[in-house]
C-alpha cells in the first residue's frame, strides 16, 4: 500500500490473487483487513509510530496503557473487486466522543465507489478493561483529519 504524498488521507492498494476466493473476487473478510492497515499506514505517515498505540516487544510500556478494541465494524459492497484492479482508499475519521472514533474507509475503483467499510474503535484501560480517553495522538491525528488544510506532522 502507498500514500498520495499531497493527500494523507488518501491510500492505494492493489488487489492481490490471495485476496480472492475461489470464484475470483476479493474475500469479504478482506475489506475489513485493508480498512485497519490503511488507518495504521495513516497514522505513520502523520507521524505516530505504531508501537505507541499497538502492542509490541518494542513497546517500552508493555503492552500499552491504553487499548483501542474494535467495538462495531460494518460494510457495504457495490461492486466485485478482482485481483490486479488498483483501488483508491478514502479515510473519513471522526471523533464521536473522548473515548470512541470512527473511521470510515471508502473504496474506489476508476474513480467509481466499490465498497465501504467502517470500524469504531473504544479506548480502555489496559488494567482496568473501563472506558478512558483515547491516547493524545489519536485525538491529535483526528483533529488533523478534520481541517481542511491537511496535518502537519508530528
Amino acid at each position: 500500500m502507498t500514500i498520495n504524498s499531497d493527500k494523507w488521507l488518501v491510500l492505494y492498494r492493489t488487489v492481490h490473487f490471495g485476496d480472492t476466493d475461489g470464484a475470483g473476487v476479493m474475500h469479504f473478510h478482506q475489506l475489513f483487513r485493508w480498512c485497519h492497515e490503511a488507518w495504521e499506514e495513516s497514522l505513520e505517515h502523520y507521524g505516530i509510530s505504531l508501537s505507541e498505540i499497538f502492542p509490541t516487544n518494542s513497546h517500552q510500556k508493555y503492552p500499552p496503557e491504553i487499548a483501542l478494541p474494535i467495538i462495531k465494524c460494518e460494510a457495504s459492497f457495490r461492486h466485485p473487486i478482482h485481483a490486479g484492479e488498483k483501488l483508491e482508499i478514502r479515510l473519513k475519521p471522526t471523533k464521536i466522543d473522548n473515548s470512541r472514533f470512527q473511521i470510515e474507509s471508502t473504496f474506489l475503483i476508476n474513480k467509481n465507489v466499490v465498497a465501504i467499510g467502517s470500524i469504531q474503535h473504544l479506548a480502555i484501560n489496559q488494567e482496568t478493561r473501563k472506558r478512558c480517553e483515547m491516547p493524545q495522538a489519536i485525538l491529535l491525528w483526528l483533529e488533523a483529519s478534520s481541517i481542511n488544510t491537511g496535518p502537519k506532522p508530528i
